[in-house]
């Protein structure tokens, strides 16, 4: 797409985003305030002394089912912004404004809070645990697990290497984590947000429970395994969690279930925190190609030391051989940002 159309598409948009915000009878300015790497934009919108979020949600994205979402999640006792209104078919969400502070906000200013905040996101999980699956949420398969490590193959490869994947190489690499994820072990199932991390979770009120931080970026949810939200927030891609957060975490997360059920859990959370891990290095080097923008490139050293942990595993043992064919600096690697 040209810059010129870009520009012109971009401005109809706005055109459509303020049209939708008169038909809310409201009149005020709204700025930018978020964007992702997904076609998401969040804009901020005063008026008259109030203040409220505007999701622009434009195809492919989903936003119907994060409005839906949003009313189950409340229901479950977790505090998701409210919905205010929708236009379901331009793509936009007015929702209640949860303010500025993020988890990440408080954590930057010192780890005085950390295991406070890690502790209540845990508990806010404990809260899913059980819940009736929703009627329109897809499983997370083998396929979309499979999937989602392709994308490390398709661009980290590129990225690094600067040409495609070869073929065999592949389909080699596919078949070892198709392997992995068809003998996951099994686990009680729930509804996993799959972006559940402190760059997502608000503090919207004091004293802080699991009903005053607020939880976002959700409309992508699936139905799988207890584990996978747990090692999304405590293996952030974007920060290093203390040993000692990680410890007792854990074990506030492994006491939620009867102890012959510990070994299955922790074998199924290294499997998907691998491949978790895979796909956001797929991810990060896909926006650098693509937008020619590589600062998500920093965390990837992050990335690389939390899969040489659990390659350590024998559980991953022809897997760590692949990579120790494929990529064997890769963890030496300088990938500060550009």
């Amino acid at each position: 797409m040209s810059e010129n159309h870009s520009t012109t598409e971009r401005n109809e948009r706005t055109i459509a985003l303020e049209s939708f915000i008169a038909r809310q009878n409201l009149i005020g300015d709204f700025t930018l305030c978020a964007k992702d790497m997904s076609h998401r934009h969040y804009y901020r919108l005063t008026s008259l002394n109030n203040s409220y979020i505007i999701m622009d949600a434009p195809p492919p994205e989903k936003p119907a089912q994060f409005v839906v979402l949003s009313e189950f999640l409340i229901r479950q006792g977790l505090r998701a912004p409210n919905v205010l209104a929708f236009d379901e078919r331009n793509g936009f969400v007015l929702l209640e404004d949860f303010g500025n502070i993020t988890f990440t906000t408080i954590l930057n200013t010192g780890n005085e809070r950390e295991l406070e905040l890690y502790s209540i996101a845990t508990q806010a999980l404990e809260t899913l645990k059980g819940c009736t699956r929703p009627s329109f949420i897809e499983d997370y398969s083998v396929a979309k697990l499979v999937a989602e490590v392709s994308i490390f193959i398709d661009w980290y490869w590129l990225y690094e290497k600067g040409s495609k994947a070869p073929a065999l190489i592949k389909q080699s690499f596919l078949a070892l984590w198709t392997d992995l994820f068809e003998e996951l072990p099994e686990t009680p199932k729930t509804l996993i947000l799959r972006d559940f991390h402190v760059d997502n979770i608000m503090i919207v009120d004091e004293p802080l429970s699991q009903r005053t931080c607020g939880i976002l970026d959700f409309q992508d949810a699936l139905w799988g395994s207890v584990v996978y939200d747990f090692v999304s927030l405590l293996e952030d891609a974007r920060r290093d969690v203390s040993m000692e957060v990680v410890h007792k975490c854990s074990q506030q997360f492994l006491s939620m279930y009867p102890k012959e059920m510990h070994p299955a859990l922790e074998t199924t959370a290294k499997i998907l925190a691998a491949g978790r891990h895979l796909k956001i290095m797929g991810v990060f080097t896909r926006y650098a190609i693509r937008e020619e923008n590589s600062s998500k490139c920093v965390h990837l050293p992050r990335l690389w030391r939390y899969l040489d942990q659990h390659f350590k595993d024998p559980l991953f043992a022809p897997l760590a051989e692949w990579f120790r064919m494929n990529f064997p600096a890769s963890t030496q690697r300088d990938y500060a940002a550009a």
